[in-house]
């Protein structure tokens, strides 16, 4: 079956106080390479993702872009991660030092550090079902991204057919065409001959080997 080198696909599922996103697309590539962004704390699973993606795809480029998301709800409470607060406003204060600038770090500054705040239900969370949900809802995008590239190679397998059709029919005319063509065009030649050479007699042999 032809499959397209272009396509995308995506898949989302929702667990207990967590939902997760995966987007992927494909472009041609020579070879079989592979860019997946994801979490840094699920960086463990990389390995066993990528080889989930080339059990679906053999060739070309693909990115693939998976999201988690922690369901907070209302009135959820929070920890603070002091020790990446810290490691953070040391950080900066070695810089300003260094460089002989003040670090001038606010608190919304902190705040906005990614993954400071941990919501309380997210530490209650299983880890392992979590990461089995990762990994199903990248099958399912990878699934719908074959899908995909089956439909475009459809496609152009239609395109390619009605296109070697057509250069049949047009070898057939040519075919047909040819003899008369080829006499025709003796005709003119020896007119033409006639014209230059007048009463001399032309070469009919050679006309006939230059109208081949």
């Amino acid at each position: 079956m032809i499959r397209s080198m272009t396509g995308f696909g995506q898949a989302s599922r929702h667990g207990e106080g967590y939902s997760v996103q995966v987007e992927i697309k494909t472009i041609n590539h020579r070879y079989n390479e592979i860019s997946l962004r994801l979490p840094r704390e699920y960086a463990a699973l990389e390995d066993s993702l990528k080889q989930e993606v080339r059990r679906h795809v053999k060739r070309g480029r693909t990115d693939a872009f998976i999201s988690v998301e922690r369901d907070s709800g209302n009135g959820a409470s929070f920890r603070v991660d002091w020790l990446l607060a810290e490691r953070y406003m040391t950080i900066a204060k070695e810089i300003g030092s260094r460089y002989g600038l003040e670090s001038g770090m606010s608190v919304k500054d902190i705040l906005s550090v990614p993954g400071l705040l941990v919501a309380a239900e997210a530490e209650n969370l299983s880890q392992e079902v979590l990461e089995q949900d990762i990994a199903l809802c990248l099958t399912e995008a990878l699934q719908a991204l074959v899908d995909m590239r089956e439909v475009e190679g459809h496609h152009l397998r239609t395109d390619l057919i009605e296109r070697l059709m057509s250069l049949r029919g047009n070898h057939a005319l040519l075919l047909t065409l040819a003899p008369v063509a080829a006499e025709e065009y003796r005709e003119k030649l020896g007119i033409r001959m006639r014209e230059i050479l007048g009463s001399v007699p032309a070469d009919e042999q050679r006309l006939a080997m230059e109208a081949a």
